[in-house]
């Protein structure tokens, strides 16, 4: 059987929260507004929308 190395898995995805195993979406959030994906406010409202679910 062979096993999964970072050599297997596109570059593109080693970065993504699927393989570092975390769907919590308030730590998907943070980790996007980090990396400049999203905006200040967006990340804002985003995060205010989690908490209300």
């Amino acid at each position: 059987m062979k096993s999964k190395t970072s050599s297997s898995i596109p570059s593109n995805l080693l970065n993504k929260s699927v393989i570092i195993g975390t769907d919590d979406p308030i730590h998907i959030l943070k980790i996007r507004f980090a990396k400049g994906e999203i905006s200040k406010e967006d990340y804002q409202e985003m995060k205010r929308l989690l908490k209300d679910e």
